[in-house]
């Protein structure tokens, strides 16, 4: 497994400029501190690839229509969904059956996980993706970037589900 980590000195300079909370500032800066931190680290990892794979679902809010296989537009691959059938019980009586090792947080209510600064944990009832930058605005569709559909680079023209 390899462990991904961002660029110091990127970081150091988004830090310098604009403080270590910057992310709770604008829906901007959030968004400058996920592709420090989660895009561009993803984005040297998957250079010279040729697909990705991800356990995103249908059954995940904003991304009813996501498609077996895509073309990904930020980073140039094919990207697989093989979970996309999914519901959040396949996933846990799946983990449960074969005795797989889960973050702790989800016995906690943390249902959605990001970086600890962004995540809470949820009451019962609550969308399960409340728990992930809930100070921004409620009509806002709040990805950290990672996966988008139809952009250019990450942070230009937001449409999809994207940054």
């Amino acid at each position: 497994m390899n462990v991904l980590f961002p660029d110091a000195g990127e970081a150091g300079k988004m830090v310098g400029e604009h403080g270590v909370n910057l992310f709770y500032h604008s829906v901007a800066k959030r968004k400058l501190c996920c592709a420090v931190r989660k895009v561009n680290p993803l984005q040297q990892e998957l250079a010279g690839m040729q697909a990705w794979i991800t356990g995103r679902r249908r059954d995940q809010e904003s991304r009813s229509q996501i498609s077996l296989v895509e073309d990904d537009p930020v980073y140039g691959l094919k990207k697989y969904n093989p979970m996309l059938d999914w519901t959040e019980t396949d996933v846990w009586t799946y983990i449960r059956e074969h005795d797989l090792p889960y973050n702790d947080l989800h016995d906690s209510h943390y249902v959605s996980i990001g970086c600890a600064c962004c995540t809470r944990a949820i009451s019962t009832g609550e969308d399960p993706r409340s728990g992930r930058w809930w100070w921004e605005n409620k009509d806002t569709l709040a990805e950290c970037g990672l996966h988008v559909s139809s952009l250019a680079r990450p942070g230009e023209g937001e449409s999809g589900e994207g940054i």
